[in-house]
C-alpha cells in the first residue's frame, strides 16, 4: 500500500497471541513506520516508544495509524499520546482488540474520563469476537466496528495429516507462555493425576517463563523447573519440554498431539489463538468458560472447564481418554471448522479490504 501508515503494536518476540496477529497484518500491509510495543526494558523502552510517537506524528507525514490498545492504565499513557497527536494531526485510527483489557480502562475517575476522550479519537475497532463488542462503552458510539475473527498461523496451511492415525498413546499438548495465569501450574497438576491413572498419556509443553499479575518469570521458571523434574523422576519420557518453538517444528508438534490443553484464566484472555491453531491441525481443545473462550470452542470442538479448576481439568482429559471415538470425532470436524472459520486467507482478505476503505 503506497500511502503512509503507522503501526503501533508488540512483533515477536516474545512469541504471544497478539503479537503473532500484529506480524501478520505488519507483514501483509507492509507500513512505511513501525513503533513495536514489545520492549525489553519496561520503563527505558516506554520513554523510546513515546518519542518515536511524538517524532512520527509530529514530523512525518502519516495517513493512518493501526495499533492494538493498551492492558492496563499505566499503559493507556501510550495510547493518549497516540491518539491526541492523531487528533491534532487529522489521522484516521484503526484499533484491534485482542483482549478484554479495555474493561479496567474506564472505572470512573479523572484518568479514566481523559481515556475515554483519547479513545474518541478512533475510527474503528477490530474485535476477534461479537460479544467482545459490548466491552466498549456505549459513549463511543461513532466509533464503526467490524468483527474479525484471529487465524492459524499460515504454516499451519499444508499439513500432512498422516501423523494423525489412530495410535494407542495419547498426546496431550501445552503451548502457551509458561504463566501462572495461562493455567501452566494447573495443567502439570492435572497430568500428575492423569499419569497415575492412564500409562498412555504424554504431555508435551512448548512456552517460555513470562511474568505477569500473579508471579514473576523467575519464580515461574524456579517452580516449573521444579515440577518438571518431579515428574519425569516419577514418570520417565511421558513428560517432555521443548521451549520455544516455531515454524515447522511448532507444526509438526500440533500434529503429533490429540489433545490441546489451555486451562488459562489470565485477566483479558478473550480468543486463545493456539485454540484454532490446534483445530486446524487436528486437536480436540480443552479450554476454560473463562471470558469469551466460549465463543470459539464449543461442545463440537472440545471441552470447557472451569478455571483455576485441577479437577474440573482431570475431568475433561479423563472423558475424552474414555470416549477415543468422540476425540477422533472432535479432531475431524475440527480441521474442516478451522478452514471454514479462521483461515489466513480469509482474515488476510478482510483485514486488506479494511485498510482500502480507510485509505481512500
Amino acid at each position: 500500500m503506497k500511502k503512509n501508515i503507522l503501526f503501533f503494536c508488540p512483533i515477536p518476540p516474545p512469541i504471544g497471541g497478539q503479537a503473532l496477529i500484529s506480524n501478520i497484518v505488519y507483514k501483509l500491509i507492509k507500513p512505511k513506520f513501525l513503533i513495536n510495543t514489545n520492549v525489553k526494558s519496561k520503563y527505558f523502552g516506554t520513554i523510546i516508544i513515546l518519542l518515536k510517537t511524538f517524532c512520527i506524528l509530529f514530523f512525518r507525514k502519516v495517513d493512518l495509524v493501526y495499533f492494538t490498545c493498551t492492558r492496563s492504565k499505566k499503559g493507556a499513557l501510550k495510547d493518549i499520546l497516540l491518539l491526541s497527536l492523531c487528533k491534532l494531526r487529522g489521522v484516521k485510527v484503526i484499533n484491534h482488540l485482542h483482549g478484554n483489557e479495555v474493561m479496567d480502562l474506564f472505572t470512573g475517575g479523572i484518568f479514566s474520563k481523559i481515556i475515554l476522550w483519547a479513545y474518541k479519537q478512533i475510527d474503528l475497532t477490530i474485535f476477534v469476537t461479537e460479544r467482545q463488542k459490548e466491552l466498549m462503552p456505549s459513549v463511543l458510539s461513532k466509533m464503526k466496528k467490524v468483527v474479525i475473527p484471529n487465524c492459524y498461523d499460515s504454516v499451519l496451511e499444508d499439513v500432512d495429516f498422516s501423523l494423525k492415525t489412530k495410535k494407542d498413546e495419547i498426546q496431550i499438548l501445552y503451548i502457551s507462555f509458561l504463566m501462572k495465569s495461562k493455567g501452566i501450574f494447573i495443567a502439570l497438576e492435572a497430568f500428575e493425576k492423569i499419569a497415575a491413572n492412564y500409562e498412555n498419556v504424554t504431555f508435551h509443553i512448548a512456552g517460555e517463563p513470562l511474568s505477569d499479575y500473579l508471579m514473576s518469570a523467575s519464580d515461574v521458571k524456579t517452580l516449573f523447573d521444579d515440577k518438571i523434574h518431579a515428574l519425569k523422576q516419577d514418570y520417565p519420557k511421558r513428560i517432555v519440554y521443548h521451549g520455544v518453538v516455531t515454524g515447522d517444528d511448532k507444526k509438526e508438534l500440533f500434529l503429533e498431539s490429540d489433545i490441546l490443553l489451555f486451562p488459562t484464566f489470565f485477566k483479558t484472555e478473550s480468543f486463545g489463538l493456539v485454540n484454532v491453531e490446534a483445530m486446524r491441525t487436528g486437536n480436540a481443545v480443552i479450554t476454560t468458560d473463562h471470558n469469551f473462550l466460549a465463543d470459539i470452542v464449543t461442545a463440537r470442538e472440545g471441552l470447557l472447564v472451569k478455571p483455576n479448576d485441577v479437577k474440573s481439568v482431570y475431568n475433561a482429559i479423563e472423558y475424552f481418554l474414555e470416549n477415543p471415538d468422540l476425540l477422533s470425532e472432535i479432531q475431524q470436524h475440527n480441521i474442516e471448522h478451522a478452514k471454514l472459520e479462521f483461515s489466513p486467507e480469509q482474515f488476510n482478505a478482510r483485514i486488506k479490504q479494511l485498510f482500502l476503505e480507510y485509505l481512500n
